[in-house]
């Protein structure tokens, strides 16, 4: 997904000119329930960029430091346009828990129920923060004269429905498991010959 960086960069650009200190600070918070970027793709793709045309590179100071300063360009902007147009591509998925569950067969069943309770709680913990922001969203009137209101919005209910469906998966899977695994230890599911004897055996 690092050819998406580009827009990425171009969509906080169109806000107002930023350092790459800013850049990856608006990544790490107003969008990082769902887009990630780190410093290895970021500057690359930033010098990439100024060579091409999508922005300009100023040398400012600020507190006596030394701050490149990035702004979009006209050429930038028609890009980002252009994206916004265009039909949104499929990602892959890579999702390394329904890996594991694939092959939890062979492994520990207490110890694929514990890792599902602890995403569990990552998960309660978002949908909370998640809530906690829409409040603000919504208390907070003069957002809604903003262009961006109903998207702001909607990425954050996208956050919320999509915590409270993980949230119910994981309580059905861990009660699908400790079900199932209880059903193995029930006579009738037992091996033939390993049913359990009262009486000792005589040889």
């Amino acid at each position: 997904m690092q050819g998406k960086t580009r827009f990425a960069i171009l969509g906080i650009l169109m806000h107002q000119p930023a350092s790459g200190y800013d850049i990856k600070r608006y990544c790490d918070g107003g969008i990082a329930g769902f887009w990630h970027e780190n410093y290895g793709h970021l500057y690359p793709m930033l010098q990439q960029m100024a060579a091409d045309g999508d922005i300009t590179v100023t040398d400012t100071a600020r507190s006596g430091r030394k701050r490149r300063l990035y702004q979009i360009t006209d050429h930038g902007k028609v890009a980002l346009l252009d994206w916004l147009e265009q039909p949104i591509e499929p990602s892959p998925v890579r999702l390394e828990l329904l890996l594991k569950l694939s092959f939890a067969r062979y492994g520990d069943t207490g110890r694929m129920t514990e890792m599902i309770s602890d995403i569990r709680r990552k998960h309660a913990g978002r949908l909370d923060e998640l809530l906690r922001q829409e409040k603000k969203l919504l208390a907070d009137q003069g957002d809604r004269k903003e262009p961006g209101f109903p998207y702001w919005h909607s990425i954050v209910r996208y956050g919320i429905m999509d915590a409270e469906f993980r949230l119910h998966w994981c309580d059905e899977t861990i009660e699908r498991i400790r079900q199932h695994a209880t059903e193995l230890t029930q006579p009738d599911h037992l091996p033939a010959g390993s049913e359990a004897k009262d009486e000792p055996i005589i040889i």
